[in-house]
């Protein structure tokens, strides 16, 4: 519903196509042949408008949400490509249950918050940015995960077994350690999720506001903390 704040902007934005049309009716009732130029012009005028207004909507870039919302479609895209993989299926298939564990750890989080304090405390803000921060890391371990799985995979080397050259050697090495990245960095993301669910817990089972002091929610923050700056190490 528009206000009278609004009508500022709505003259500006349309006193062309209305100046246009009644030049028109202008020129249909008196004859006057500047009034029909005037109006065309008016017109063609209000249609430019709305064009840059339609280019720049298309132009403008994508809203965090919408971005990070492609950004996990494309790592699940590349996740399942690895999971029919032999040599990743494993990692892979876990990769993608703690990418679906994240989102619902946090949707959980964020509704049990919610119910014990005001967004606008202090201590909500808090904690929610703790959370936040491991939901983040965790999203970006998966992200390197997907990577390193690809690399593992584009790394060739020889089925033959009298093949025991060198480069074959190597390229074995590689992949080894590509894969145990791959472990630690999921072991990682397994003790952030399991510190979610003791934190989201802990804050269902609080009664009031003052019930944070005693609780076990601090230790709880500062390992979350701690689990987010480690996984930035990686």
């Amino acid at each position: 519903m528009e206000t009278k704040k609004d009508l500022p902007s709505i003259v500006s934005s349309t006193w062309p196509g209305i100046a246009g049309i009644a030049a028109l009716v202008g020129f249909g009732l008196l004859g006057l042949t500047f009034l029909k130029w005037l109006g065309i012009i008016a017109l063609i005028f209000q249609a430019i408008k709305i064009f840059g207004a339609q280019k720049s909507k298309l132009s403008a870039p994508p809203s965090p949400e919408v971005a990070r919302k492609s950004k996990v479609q494309d790592l699940k895209r590349a996740l399942n490509k690895a999971q029919f993989e032999t040599l990743t299926e494993l990692p892979a298939a876990q990769a993608l249950e703690q990418l679906q564990q994240n989102q619902e750890r946090m949707t959980s989080f964020e509704r049990t918050l919610s119910l014990k304090l005001s967004p606008n405390e202090i201590t909500y803000g808090r904690y929610h940015d703790a959370a936040q921060q491991v939901y983040l890391a965790i999203l970006n371990q998966l992200n390197e995960i997907a990577t390193r799985l690809t690399n593992v995979l584009s790394i060739k080397v020889s089925e033959d077994p009298t093949d025991a050259n060198t480069e074959a050697s190597t390229r074995l090495l590689l992949r080894g350690q590509e894969l145990a990245k791959v472990s630690a960095q999921l072991k990682l993301n397994e003790s952030a999720l399991t510190r979610m669910d003791q934190l989201t817990q802990a804050i269902s089972e609080m009664k009031n506001q003052s019930a944070i002091g005693t609780s076990d929610l601090a230790p709880l923050l500062l390992e979350l903390e701690d689990l987010a700056e480690r996984a930035k190490k990686y």
